[in-house]
């Protein structure tokens, strides 16, 4: 006859054993933690990779006019199969002073694992030395411009 001690001692082992006191993720669901610019929910990690004055071959690639603005990476993190849509909204600020803020149209929907890196044009008044503070993303429902969440970035 077997031990219940045992029994109920082995899901601890293992755990020791494995060097982890928490349990997994469920499987197709991972959870990262969340960084400066991950929202604490929320399919989307979103990247700030530049802030300010845009190049001439920045301005090329994403077919913009405007001399400044915000380059971001969004990848999917959600763990579905589903392609989902989205808009990223930013607020751009002299000092302590907003000048505005602008939100991406509606970008090509991602699957899991996918990233698109976005450009966001500064809004008028904005200039040299802004900050760049990306806000919320919202996601939509596929096929449709309907919203299905919208996220608080934190950061």
């Amino acid at each position: 006859m077997r031990s219940p001690w045992l029994l109920l001692a082995l899901p601890a082992l293992l755990l020791a054993a494995c060097g982890s006191s928490s349990p997994a993720a469920p499987a197709g669901n991972p959870a990262p933690a969340p960084s400066a610019s991950t929202p604490a929910q929320g399919p989307f990690t979103v990247t700030t990779d530049h802030c300010g004055k845009l190049t001439h071959a920045q301005r090329v690639r994403f077919s913009t006019n405007a001399k400044s603005g915000l380059l971001i990476t969004v990848t999917d993190r959600s763990g579905g199969a589903r392609a989902i849509p989205f808009s990223v909204q930013a607020q751009f600020e002299h000092g302590s002073v907003l000048d505005g803020t602008n939100t991406t149209g509606v970008a090509p929907a991602l699957t899991q694992g996918q990233s698109e890196r976005l450009e966001m044009d500064s809004p008028p008044g904005a200039g040299p030395g802004d900050t760049c503070k990306i806000i919320a993303y919202t996601v939509f429902q596929p096929g449709s411009v309907t919203p299905d969440g919208t996220y608080q970035v934190k950061g």
